[in-house]
């Protein structure tokens, strides 16, 4: 009858419906953080300008891109950004996450370089420059105690639940101060005593050490580039990284374009040994 044949027909039918599309892939690589991350010290940069000096070609997370011929989805750092630019506005852009939760389809990875701000290492550098370090020294080390490693965790737990599918990749800070008190005191006669070096070192191996543990307790990735500068650090006689000085604005103190290569050739090597665009 009638309702036998609709029956037998009815599978044969379901199967000529158009399928439900599936979501895209996830590819590509969006870049989050701050003036390590945004290609200070390289310009030209990205316009309008509203201060992030975001490189236009020269930051390391896009000299990785173009090695691993993986497409730069977004490109969000900015100069001076503390974590609370993750989630708040700064210097008029949106908050970084939200650009990156904006990306569609969603990135195959995200990577980051943020924290140093937070913990005010411009004002420590400005002080060694126009007095001493040991006071804005101990106040970073009092951040470290104060919860700094917690706030660290919470921003990285964020870019996660930003970008869910994605492999979250955080890079930490090179040392810029070479290991040879004598070698940072002869170039950089700002330095006042042997200990200053020395002191700026251990604070940045510190630095590395805390924000590997908060990448490992928010379940992302971690990439320590404390050597990527060696021999070529800020107080040497071919350095890779700005000159601190009277002269030099934003850009002192940052790596220039084969500081810039140094870092990118460190994270080149953990995307590809971990097959993260695969």
């Amino acid at each position: 009858d009638e309702s036998t044949a609709l029956s037998r027909l009815s599978p044969f039918v379901e199967s000529l419906q158009p399928l439900a599309a599936a979501p895209p892939a996830a590819f590509g690589l969006v870049a989050l953080g701050d003036s390590y991350s945004s290609g200070e010290a390289n310009p030209p940069f990205m316009q309008p300008n509203t201060g992030c000096d975001r490189s236009v070609a020269g930051a390391w997370p896009q000299v990785v891109a173009r090695s691993l011929h993986v497409r730069m989805r977004a490109f969000l750092p900015c100069s001076g950004a503390t974590t609370a630019a993750l989630s708040g506005s700064f210097k008029s852009m949106p908050a970084q996450l939200s650009g990156l939760a904006a990306v569609n389809p969603a990135p195959k990875i995200v990577t980051v370089t943020i924290g140093g701000n937070d913990l005010g290492f411009t004002y420590v550098l400005t002080s060694c420059y126009v007095s001493t370090c040991s006071t804005a020294l101990a106040g970073v080390e009092g951040s470290f105690a104060g919860g700094f490693g917690a706030r660290m965790t919470a921003a990285y737990a964020a870019i996660r639940r930003a970008a869910p599918v994605a492999n979250v990749v955080v890079v930490g800070y090179p040392q810029i101060i070479p290991k040879s008190p004598i070698t940072a005191l002869r170039h950089c006669p700002w330095l006042k005593d042997p200990a200053e070096p020395v002191l700026l070192r251990k604070v940045t191996r510190q630095l590395d050490g805390v924000l590997a543990r908060a990448a490992s307790a928010a379940g992302v990735g971690y990439v320590s580039t404390l050597d990527a500068l060696k021999g070529h650090e800020l107080c040497t006689a071919h350095s890779w990284v700005k000159a601190i000085g009277v002269k030099g604005g934003n850009s002192r103190g940052h790596p220039t374009a084969q500081g810039q290569a140094a870092l990118a050739a460190i994270v080149r090597r953990y995307v590809a040994s971990h097959h993260l665009t695969s």
